[in-house]
């Protein structure tokens, strides 16, 4: 009904005959409200079904619905787009680059999950040089508007003595756990190593494997990998080498190589 509705608007203003200025601009004024809430209907469908297809791990369908989102002007999907990219997935290509780049347009654009994007990128040198001092400002940022890529990074230097940073590992776990739960896999990532590896927290490899488990439906590689690690470190040969053939088909050559 509303593409029929608009499709009527746009031949009447195309036809310009029998109207007068009053009536053509009340005509005009309607059918650019149709058309916008065409274009937000368009938008938030993309970001729903996006968001269904990250959730499922079906990601190069997922990024054809982000790119559609962010075409409609959704900032949120050009951070998750970019936040992808970072290290890739089946069927999309890692392009930090083009991640880097995406983050700053997104927060020049205004989005603040954008800038937490920054802080990741400029914490690894992703996409552009690395420097720790932009990334703990963006990560600062982001984090007080409750984003969980700030969090992650606020995590990782909670972990390094950096300047005049002190190491403190509870601080950095909270951190982590509250990036986890937003929906950042890097942040499981963490949680899963520190407690397989056993270093700086006391040694649980159950409850490693349980934050891995819990981010393995976003597909990213490195997580993948890291289960993968953790039933090998398990003696559990079966399933390290199951994780370590789905972190191969989404593109990891460590998994590769492991195998």
């Amino acid at each position: 009904m509303g593409c029929g509705l608009k499709g009527n608007l746009v031949r009447l203003l195309s036809m310009g005959v029998g109207f007068h200025n009053g009536p053509n601009k009340i005509i005009t004024s309607i059918a650019r409200r149709v058309a916008a809430g065409l274009a937000v209907a368009i938008r938030n469908n993309a970001v729903k079904e996006a968001n269904e297809l990250c959730a499922s791990g079906q990601i190069a369908i997922a990024v054809v619905r982000l790119q559609r989102a962010i075409d409609f002007g959704h900032l949120s999907s050009m951070a998750r787009m970019a936040y992808l990219l970072l290290h890739g997935r089946k069927g999309m290509p890692c392009d930090e680059k083009r991640a880097f780049r995406m983050a700053q347009e997104g927060a020049q654009l205004g989005s603040i999950e954008c800038v937490g994007i920054l802080a990741i990128c400029y914490w690894f040198g992703y996409g552009c040089e690395a420097n720790w001092k932009l990334s703990l400002q963006f990560a600062n940022l982001s984090a007080e508007a409750d984003v969980g890529y700030g969090k992650y990074v606020l995590g990782r230097l909670s972990m390094w003595k950096w300047d005049s940073n002190v190491k403190d590992v509870n601080r950095a776990l909270l951190f982590f756990e509250e990036a986890a739960n937003w929906g950042v896999d890097l942040a499981n990532l963490e949680l899963g190593r520190l407690f397989l590896q056993g270093t700086d927290v006391p040694k649980d490899v159950g409850k490693g494997l349980r934050w891995l488990h819990l981010a393995a439906g976003q597909k990213n590689p490195l997580v993948l990998t890291e289960i993968g690690t953790g039933y090998r470190i398990c003696k559990d040969k079966a399933n390290a080498t199951k994780w370590y053939r789905c972190a191969q088909e989404e593109g990891c050559k460590i998994a590769k190589s492991t195998l």
